[in-house]
């Protein structure tokens, strides 16, 4: 199947981006900032009741719409996740309905959005105690290693 390849490609490419957790708070600043930066309205984020995406587990779904398009994902999801389903919006919005959703103008959308989502990886400094402060993003580990933008871990209940 063609579209696992897409995912696959996607994971290969930037895997750094799998291990940055997002509260909902972070999720929606992120939208909106690669919104105003690609010059389109900013979908509307709601809750994904997917099995595992409301745990926090990936995974999301994008909704078009002319009138206001929908980024449905989990309360705590990973940046990875937000850049995907935003690169449908951005292809959907600059191109109309594909006839695959992860055609070539697909690709060009997700690479452009990792492009400029970069700046919210974390910096690796030697001798800095777990918690860094990284471009006013309170970065933290999460329990299973991965990281929390926001300042809320998966379990914190919030």
């Amino acid at each position: 199947m063609a579209w696992l390849k897409v995912y696959q490609w996607e994971g290969e490419t930037w895997p750094q981006f799998k291990t940055i957790k997002l509260d909902r708070a972070r999720q929606t600043a992120i939208i909106k900032k690669l919104a105003r930066h690609f010059k389109v309205d900013a979908p509307a984020l709601i809750q994904s009741y997917r099995h595992g995406v409301a745990r926090g587990e990936g995974g999301g779904h994008y909704e078009p719409s002319t009138w206001h398009s929908k980024i449905a994902v989990g309360k705590i999801t990973t940046l990875a996740t937000i850049c995907h389903e935003f690169a449908h919006h951005l292809s959907y919005r600059l191109h109309g309905r594909p006839k695959q959703w992860h055609g070539p103008k697909f690709k060009r959308c997700l690479k452009r959005t990792y492009t400029w989502a970069k700046r919210w990886l974390p910096i690796q400094i030697e001798n800095q105690p777990p918690s860094v402060m990284y471009s006013n993003i309170e970065v933290a580990p999460a329990p299973d290693g991965g990281t929390v933008l926001g300042g809320k871990e998966l379990g914190s209940g919030a």
